[in-house]
């Protein structure tokens, strides 16, 4: 596969983005789950205020880089109008409004967490329609059926709040206590040990409508790059079995300081995966197709 710069830009702008969604959509899941264990309820505001801001500035970059790369004339191309109308009326252009909106009620559910539970879950799931809408309008799927389309939303959905979840988990690690640690984990491993399922039955489902044979699977860049992906995604699952039947129990054990330690540092590989996985999916929607 060969880059030109304006696809390595759209490629790391594109991976800006997820990585702020992710952490916008895992920062109300993090704290609902934090508040069963500890009162803290604003450790995350700035986690997920940053999240959003980085994911806005990454919508507004990538439409303007997305006119650059059909112009091609350098910088000054990005702002080409008539170009940019094209663009805002195409499905892209569709795609950036959604995700802004979107974000936006991310950033409502943010402002309200603290105190209007009700309304923050309201715009919680506005802006996961919102993010599913932005989605299924552009990439492999965009024409596909509306079973397929809502596969997406659920797996988008679900690996997105996993993998934002990651940083602040590290981040309990260094002030709550040994049990309430624990039974932070706890929860994070109920929840995954529900969500995990339905992340890889979307995702099988989703692999084999675009690939649709073995062949493909193996002989083409996108198969590969699936299957590394997929690799990927066992290794961050075997991390998390770890956590379940050995660290976690080992933080109620008198040796609680080592086993915080441990667990810091295995987070922190999940992070470096997470961020392997997010880039691979960005080659994926951006560059390469399942034709290819």
């Amino acid at each position: 596969m060969e880059f030109t710069t304006w696809q390595f830009a759209l490629v790391i702008c594109k991976l800006i983005l997820y990585v702020g969604i992710a952490g916008a959509i895992a920062t109300p899941c993090m704290h609902w789950l934090l508040r069963a264990v500890n009162n803290q309820q604003d450790c995350f505001k700035r986690y997920g205020m940053l999240s959003i801001i980085t994911a806005l500035i990454a919508v507004i970059l990538g439409f303007f880089l997305q006119v650059g790369s059909f112009v091609e004339e350098g910088f000054s191309g990005m702002l080409d109008t008539e170009i940019m109308n094209i663009i805002w009326q195409s499905n892209a252009g569709t795609a950036s409004r959604w995700l802004a909106l979107a974000l936006v009620s991310l950033l409502l559910c943010q402002m309200l967490l603290a105190g209007h539970r009700k309304s923050a879950v309201l715009f919680f799931s506005s802006g996961l329609l919102l993010l599913g809408a932005a989605f299924t309008n552009i990439g492999h799927l965009a024409d596909s059926s509306i079973w397929l389309q809502l596969l997406l939303l659920l797996h988008v959905g679900i690996a997105f709040s996993w993998l934002g979840s990651l940083w602040p988990l590290l981040r309990t690690c260094g002030y709550l206590t040994a049990s309430e640690l624990a039974r932070l984990m706890e929860l994070f491993g109920r929840c995954a040990a529900v969500i995990v399922p339905l992340l890889l039955l979307a995702g099988f489902v989703i692999a084999y409508q675009l690939v649709g044979s073995f062949d493909l699977l193996f002989g083409s860049d996108y198969g590969q790059l699936l299957l590394l992906k997929l690799m990927m995604v066992a290794a961050i699952l075997s991390l998390a079995a770890l956590h379940k039947w050995r660290l976690v129990p080992a933080l109620n054990s008198d040796n609680n300081v080592q086993a915080r330690a441990i667990l810091a540092k295995s987070i922190i590989v999940e992070i470096c995966l997470a961020l392997l996985i997010l880039s691979i999916t960005t080659v994926l929607s951006t560059l390469v197709g399942p034709v290819h």
